[in-house]
């Protein structure tokens, strides 16, 4: 009986400008997903006002209807107006062997930012399309 194949993953990103937000691109998102379990999350506030992220409630929709509540590694408040904040978001695992890793060929993963802009609920969705390389 032989093991199971390793895997190792990569994504392509996209961001959605703030839903339901007053004006497009308040708030511009980036994310990137590292070797360690987790992501780094870069939240650019391009308003005039300070945004408050809701960084308890980040959420990561796996594409397989299964969704993980991510939050940052240490304590993160507003972001003030022209400024950027970077969280490293925790637990983000994914499969690394057999069928199960296999499967996220492909797959679109979608990081959800509930946010206040202009006192006006908000939310950004990174999309996370992934690439699952055999080691």
């Amino acid at each position: 009986v032989g093991c199971a194949p390793s895997y190792a993953y990569h994504f392509d990103t996209t961001a959605s400008s703030p839903v339901a937000a007053p004006a497009p691109a308040l708030v511009t998102a980036r994310a990137q997903v590292g070797d360690d379990d987790t992501i780094r999350l870069d939240l650019a506030n391009r308003s005039a006002d300070l945004v408050q992220v809701d960084w308890t409630k980040i959420t990561i929709d796996r594409g397989d209807h299964t969704t993980t509540r991510l939050h940052p590694a240490t304590d993160l408040g507003w972001i003030a107006a022209g400024q950027t904040a970077s969280a490293v978001l925790v637990p983000f695992a994914l499969p690394r062997n057999g069928d199960a890793a296999a499967a996220y060929e492909g797959r679109t993963l979608v990081l959800s930012i509930p946010m206040t802009v202009q006192r006006k609920p908000a939310r950004v969705h990174v999309y996370l399309v992934a690439h699952v390389h055999k080691l």
